[in-house]
Order: C-alpha cells, then structure tokens, then sequence
C-alpha cells in the first residue's frame, strides 16, 4: 500500500500523539498506585505533553489545510503562485503576529 506523504505525515502525527498521551498517563498511574508523589519533573511533563500534542495537531492542520506533503503550484514563468493552501502552510509554519499577503 503505496500512501502519499501528507498521509504518512497524518498518520505519524496521530501515532506520535496517542503514545505520548499513553506514556504521561501511565507514569501518573504507576507514581499513585506506588504511593511515590509527584516531583518537579511530573509538573514538567504535563505541559510537554501538551506541546507535543500541539505540534502534532499543527502538523495535521499543515497537511489538512495548508498542502503539507504535495506540490507548490508555479505560473508558466516558473514563480510561486500564492495560493490560499500556500498561505494558510506560512502562517502554521512560520508564526508571524501579522497575515501573509
């Protein structure tokens, strides 16, 4: 099965996403079934994991909306034609405080 590369791209994000969120909640449940407590690295694991399923969701949004993973459409002279899926892959690639025109 031969997929395209946005697919593989989605498919990675989704994959990535469920074993971090299983690997944080597994850690929470073997430190309170052990009765160990939480220490400063568990109140740095919650925000990461949170990072990380973000960075996933911004990969999905990339492929879904932006065309992650195909081609850039160029006019007959060989320039980049800014289309909408283009602008929308700028403004989740590279944050910037104003739109792409």
């Amino acid at each position: 099965m031969d997929l395209s590369l946005g697919t593989n791209i989605i498919i990675i994000s989704i994959v990535f996403a469920v074993l971090s969120t299983i690997a944080v909640l597994l850690r929470f449940l073997a430190r309170s079934k052990h009765r160990l407590g939480f220490s400063i690295d568990d109140f740095f694991i919650a925000p990461g994991l949170l990072f990380s399923v973000g960075l996933c969701i911004n990969n999905i949004v990339a492929v879904t909306q932006g065309g992650l993973g195909s081609h850039i459409h160029l006019d007959p002279k060989g320039n980049i034609i800014l289309d909408n899926s283009l602008r929308i892959f700028l403004q989740v690639r590279v944050p910037t405080p104003c739109p792409i025109q």
